[in-house]
């Protein structure tokens, strides 16, 4: 029975050293063919590097124009707030009773009245001011202003 069993032992080692001479030579016949390289994903994976890249240079140019543009804005902000006092300014000079005073003299040509340069008219009597009667050739409208103004002239006097 030793002999058999001797038999089958090697007869599973034959069968072993076959198995394992099978898969020397699988590995061996991969190691020999070339290694396929994914060029698919690396050229997906690189395009997507560079898409994000150009959005990041894309919006850090958006956000230099917009610096610029408000540096603009600031620089027109500033004008305009000087602009603002220099007119508050002047609004308060032209408002000051002497300067208005100097215009008049000056520009317009107006004096002060003397005391001697006043002259009072005075009426004696019972004397009216009546205002003319409307033409014919008057329209609706007029002759209505001039009866209002009639009223108020006679309520005056």
């Amino acid at each position: 029975m030793t002999a058999h069993a001797y038999r089958d032992n090697t007869a599973v080692q034959i069968n072993k050293e076959a198995v394992s001479a099978q898969q020397i030579k699988s590995i061996q016949g991969r190691k020999t063919e070339k290694a396929k390289v994914p060029y698919v994903k690396y050229g997906m994976i690189a395009m997507c590097v560079f898409a994000v890249l150009a959005t990041v240079v894309f919006f850090n140019m958006q956000v230099a124009e917009l610096t610029a543009q408000n540096g603009e804005l600031k620089a027109q902000l500033s004008e305009l707030k000087d602009q603002e006092q220099f007119l508050n300014a002047k609004k308060e000079r032209m408002y000051n009773l002497s300067y208005v005073e100097e215009y008049a003299k000056n520009v317009l040509g107006m004096v002060k009245l003397d005391k001697a340069d006043i002259n009072y008219v005075e009426l004696s009597g019972e004397e009216k001011v009546s205002a003319a009667a409307p033409e014919q050739n008057d329209s609706q409208l007029l002759a209505g202003i001039s009866r209002t103004f009639n009223v108020v002239l006679e309520y005056l006097n």
